[in-house]
């Protein structure tokens, strides 16, 4: 009886769900060098702020775009916001309610609106 009690109250714990890692303005510190790792240090492109379990991290791409040529073309994108959660474990759960908007206007030559592709008179 003793090994199918142990057996029992290890198969409850192992069955039970990952419990989150508090956030923290540390991990939020963190987690922004990381972005910045790969996304560059240009002010304003990623900010991340913790909440009670889950982090809010913003991404916008405006900053970057700004310092583009622009050459007769225009490009606007809206900043992604993700939610994250530590499992705890290394792993992260990673969350995001809204759909990615874009404009691209090629200078008369083409015309991206989000997901769909217009082209204008002329080459393309």
């Amino acid at each position: 009886m003793k090994p199918f009690l142990s057996l029992t109250v290890f198969l409850t714990f192992a069955a039970a769900p990952v419990f989150a890692t508090p956030a923290t303005p540390e991990g939020a510190s963190h987690l922004t060098e990381v972005f910045r790792r790969y996304l560059g240090a240009t002010g304003g492109v990623v900010s991340v702020t913790s909440g009670d379990k889950t982090y809010t991290a913003t991404i916008d791409a405006a900053p970057l775009l700004a310092t583009v040529p622009a050459d007769n073309a225009t490009v606007s994108v809206s900043p992604v916001v993700l939610t994250l959660t530590d499992q705890g474990d290394g792993t992260w759960a990673v969350s995001m309610d809204q759909a990615l908007a874009f404009d691209v206007d090629g200078g008369g030559h083409a015309t991206i609106n989000r997901h769909r592709v217009t082209e204008n008179a002329g080459t393309v």
